[in-house]
């Protein structure tokens, strides 16, 4: 029954909204917006024309609702869902499959909708005491935009400062709280832990409708991955008072996949971070969105591969950052070149592939990638059509910059006493199970050396294998690369 009582709420609202389509919609008018405040407001007026002056390169994801049978969009309101669940058992019975389309955001939001964000962002900045002493520049980045990157506009600000204008007026006023009030770290998980953790669920494979999850997307599934709940927290945090904004890594480097996490202003260290214990730890590139346009899209990166295809599709946009140097310590690679190219890529091992994780210029015979996390492998690739090609052999760069390359010493040979596939998820070895071990020989290759079947947990022995090198211990049984290459140092695996 409850069921069927959702699908009656739907229907009913999806004819409400059908009626109201013939009505104009409202859309942004600069011309008056330029002109709202006067010279008096004169940060008022700065932070319009920033919004302004920025808002024609923004686009969002709009969630839309497909009739299966005669593929037409239906209209479909999500503030009457209550849960993923709910969400999909709903479009099952009404027939319908989710999509997403963008639109420019100058045709989703009209004049009222940004004027009064505005005024609710200057109300909140250097309103509270763990969020003070924020410079203008921050304030327009950071806390002023509606949106972080992507996501469809929504009237966010104003229903988490509504839902949590008591529980700040009882921390405020509250007894013993001082590092509280006073550190937005400490805000931060303050909130997490009394409110978002008791409704919001985290989902390692969550149901999700759009590549930039949206207020009522979140608020419709209360679930999300790394994500989502990125996303949601940026705008709790921004309703708060804290700027904050999203980093992203495109691939770890030292581990498989990707990342990403909200980051906030510190206000006690005078800098952007994550949150205590959620710190990245060795990437090999983090991006961050900005509401300002960049240009290293544009004004960079095309004209220098001009109409060649370009495989870096998370670098196709205006609204970026490279902030590596922020998260880890850094060092510029370069390497010489002599292929017929424009550019080349980096690339890192991601469940047993070399996949790019950035890009250089040629230039002088050499290719330069700036600015790339150290302590990890890395290999260089040539563009080829609308992929790639390796051309170089695995390195290590070290903290001061320095290219470690490998050649195995073949008539030194050692024993290997191995526990361990990688540093992560399905880590160890397991009694029973056969291991293939790689080493990486002198063609720059991987030759296999031996397969084993363990005979106790967390133990694995190789005799009489080429020292010097690289090593890679496979599970032979599972399909997805879990594991990481490894050197071996005085009786240790060290992984990366």
């Amino acid at each position: 029954m409850k069921i069927y009582s959702h699908i009656i709420i739907v229907i009913s609202i999806c004819l409400l909204f059908s009626c109201k389509q013939g009505k104009t919609t409202s859309v942004l008018n600069k011309e008056s917006l330029f002109n709202h405040y006067t010279p008096q407001d004169s940060l008022k007026q700065k932070a319009i024309r920033f919004i302004l002056s920025n808002i024609d390169s923004h686009h969002s994801d709009i969630p839309i609702f497909i009739n299966r049978l005669t593929e037409k969009e239906t209209p479909f309101d999500l503030a009457s869902i209550e849960n993923d669940i709910v969400l999909m058992q709903t479009l099952e019975e009404l027939n319908l499959r989710p999509s997403f389309k963008m639109t420019s955001d100058t045709s989703l939001i009209n004049n009222d909708f940004l004027i009064r964000d505005i005024e609710l962002a200057f109300s909140l900045w250097n309103k509270y005491p763990w969020a003070n002493e924020v410079s203008f520049n921050i304030f327009l980045n950071y806390l002023l935009p509606y949106k972080i990157y992507g996501e469809e506009p929504a009237d966010w600000r104003s229903f988490f400062v509504q839902r949590y204008q008591d529980a700040i007026g009882g921390l405020l006023n509250s007894s013993g709280t001082d590092t509280i009030t006073t550190c937005s770290n400490e805000v931060y998980y303050w909130f997490l832990e009394n409110d978002l953790d008791n409704w919001f669920v985290y989902e390692a494979n969550p149901v999700q409708l759009t590549r930039h999850s949206c207020f009522n997307e979140l608020m419709a599934l209360k679930s999300g991955d790394c994500y989502g709940w990125s996303y949601l927290n940026v705008m709790i945090l921004r309703s708060l008072g804290i700027p904050s904004t999203i980093d992203y890594v495109p691939l770890w480097g030292r581990g498989n996949g990707t990342h990403q996490s909200e980051v906030f202003w510190d206000n006690k260290q005078g800098r952007f971070r994550t949150a205590s214990a959620r710190e990245f730890r060795f990437p090999a590139k983090v991006l961050r969105y900005t509401f300002e346009r960049q240009g290293t899209w544009t004004d960079s990166i095309r004209l220098v591969i001009k109409q060649q295809p370009f495989v870096l599709d998370f670098l196709k946009h205006n609204h970026w950052l490279d902030v590596t140097h922020e998260h880890t310590t850094t060092a510029t690679i370069e390497y010489d070149w002599d292929f017929p190219t424009d550019f080349a890529y980096i690339c890192v091992l991601n469940y047993g592939q070399w996949d790019p994780v950035y890009w250089g210029k040629i230039e002088n015979g050499k290719v330069r990638f700036e600015n790339m996390g150290t302590d990890m492998f890395y290999r260089i690739a040539k563009p080829v059509r609308l992929s790639y090609e390796l051309v170089s052999p695995i390195f290590h760069l070290n903290e001061t910059g320095n290219k470690t390359f490998f050649k195995p010493d073949l008539n030194k040979k050692i024993n290997l006493q191995l526990s361990k596939l990688n540093t992560g998820a399905l880590s160890w070895v397991e009694t029973g199970k056969s291991y293939n071990l790689y080493y990486y020989d002198e063609n720059n290759d991987w030759t296999l050396f031996q397969t084993q079947q363990s005979g106790k947990d967390s133990l694995i022995v190789f005799d009489g294998v080429p020292s010097n090198t690289l090593y890679w211990l496979w599970d032979i049984e599972r399909e997805r690369r879990l594991e990481r290459p490894f050197m071996y140092e005085n009786g240790e695996q060290v992984f990366f």
